[in-house]
């Protein structure tokens, strides 16, 4: 049936059609009715327009469904509704949408039609490919509780409210270089494969889960989520905005944005690290710095176990040394002092505590032996071993807590052992048989008077030696000459970093 037009009413309601139906260029002029029909070879409505009200209620069409250039126009209460159709295949590629369903949605639980509420797609069975290519949607839309195959909407244009809630997307989806202008919503919907934005323009803001977290289930994507090149004008919501400090934020928005995604997922941090990174965007546009540095945080840190992931896939010794390597001094340097140059307060506390605390503790000890060995000694031995025991766990980059501590206390209880053993065979062996490492000293000049040294005299030490002002008036011996070095390296870095990161902070 081609180039006919129905001046009145067409109903078709409770039809069967046996072969391929064709309504290519047919005129639909005063409403159509297809409520209920089969289609069981499939139907074509390419080039087809439909004025008024158009009904495809729990319509079945099998095989092939085409609305390829269809055009749906209307006025002011007049919709257009698929609602609780199966479509296999479906093509929408240049269709025209003038007009938005206004009534009919299914209470779950009551299976009872309820009014006011917009639907266009809402509970439609997807089957097999479905395009909407090129598409526009002039009015409001809902895709609600729809479930899709496989489905594209490159190119589309949604001038109104898209509406995606409890939709499922059981195969790829792609919406690449769509353009939303107004609010598009996603909450509770469920992707089971990718999920690609790339290159779209949201003029709204693009919702995942609402403002209050608790309020309806969260998104699930089980495989890679991708926003290459997407312009978010208003912002996008993939998590609640946190309340708390910058230490724990950062643990709420990771726990929230873990319950998005799949973890058993092969993509599961390369989504997030994507999630990350968007709402990052977002927050920045939004004038939102400190929530930004917070999604900064979390993005490195996926980007870490990424690092990782891909140094063990190459199944080489050398990349997975180097990549545990890059990653142990990054989460040293970057993450533990100064959460990625986002915690400037953690950095000063932590640059006061090193020259106070634990150098001054490590000279004080030094001067102390019990049966022969040096209790400043044995702390350093900790300590190394501690940091050592960090880089060949990777405790760090582990989800679980308990797991990442279990680790860390095997990996450095091994490696004190085995300095244990190694030290005993430097050192010279007292009748007891324990270690006896020769007790250094912080000499003074110009008296040259050695002795075991106040607490206001190591804590002068060790603040020279940690600013690298070394005046000169106290030096020490022994083993000490190499951590004192080793102190004077910190406080170089530490320095550096201080610097920079209250710079950023002023700076924003």
């Amino acid at each position: 049936m081609g180039f006919s037009s129905f001046k009145g009413s067409a109903s078709f309601e409770n039809a069967k059609f046996e072969k391929m139906a064709y309504f290519v260029n047919v005129e639909f002029m005063q409403g159509t009715d297809f409520s209920e029909t089969k289609f069981m070879e499939g139907v074509d409505f390419s080039h087809a327009t439909f004025v008024g009200k158009v009904n495809f209620l729990y319509a079945k069409i099998y095989k092939s469904a085409k609305f390829i250039k269809a055009t749906f126009k209307g006025s002011e209460g007049e919709e257009v509704s698929f609602h609780g159709s199966e479509l296999e295949n479906a093509n929408f590629t240049d269709t025209i949408f003038y007009i938005a369903t206004k009534f009919g949605s299914i209470n779950t639980d009551t299976m009872k039609m309820t009014s006011d509420t917009v639907h266009l797609f809402s509970w439609v069975v997807f089957k097999g490919q479905t395009i909407f290519k090129h598409s526009t949607f002039k009015d409001e839309v809902t895709f609600n509780h729809s479930r899709f195959d496989n489905v594209i909407f490159d190119f589309a244009v949604f001038e109104k409210e898209a509406s995606f809630k409890n939709a499922r997307f059981y195969g790829n989806v792609h919406f690449e270089d769509v353009e939303f202008k107004k609010i598009v919503e996603f909450q509770s919907a469920k992707f089971e494969r990718d999920a690609i934005f790339n290159g779209s323009t949201f003029g709204k803001r693009l919702i995942f889960v609402e403002d209050d977290f608790s309020k309806e289930p969260k998104p699930k994507f089980q495989e890679k989520l991708e926003f290459s090149n997407c312009d978010f004008r208003q912002g996008v919501s993939l998590v609640m905005l946190p309340t708390s400090n910058i230490e724990n934020a950062v643990k709420e928005i990771e726990s929230q944005l873990k319950e998005l995604f799949d973890f058993n997922s092969p993509n599961y941090t390369y989504s997030l690290q994507e999630a990350a990174r968007v709402q990052r965007l977002s927050f920045e546009k939004e004038g939102k710095r400190d929530e930004a540095d917070q999604m900064f945080v979390v993005g490195m840190r996926a980007r870490r176990k990424i690092r990782m992931k891909e140094a063990k896939a190459s199944g080489k010794k050398w990349p997975i040394f180097k990549a545990m390597l890059y990653n142990f001094l990054e989460w040293l340097l970057g993450d533990l002092f100064s959460n990625y140059g986002t915690g400037w307060a953690r950095l000063l506390y932590m640059g006061l505590v090193i020259p106070l605390v634990v150098f001054p503790t490590v000279y004080a000890f030094s001067q102390r032996s019990y049966f022969g060995i040096n209790l400043g000694f044995i702390i350093t031995l900790g300590i190394f071993s501690i940091l050592c025991g960090a880089f060949t766990s990777q405790f760090f980059d582990i989800w679980s807590k308990r797991e990442a501590r279990t680790k860390l206390i095997i990996h450095s209880t091994g490696i004190f052992g085995i300095l244990w053993i190694v030290s005993s065979f430097c050192t010279t062996l007292n009748p007891l048989g324990s270690i006896c490492v020769p007790s250094p000293d912080i000499m003074c000049k110009p008296m040259d008077i050695s002795g075991p040294k106040g607490v206001l005299d190591i804590l002068y030490y060790s603040m020279v030696t940690f600013t690298t002002l070394g005046y000169g008036d106290m030096h020490p011996t022994g083993w000490l000459k190499a951590l004192s070095a080793l102190e004077a390296l910190t406080g170089a870095v530490f320095m550096a970093l201080i610097v920079a990161v209250i710079a950023r902070k002023w700076m924003r």
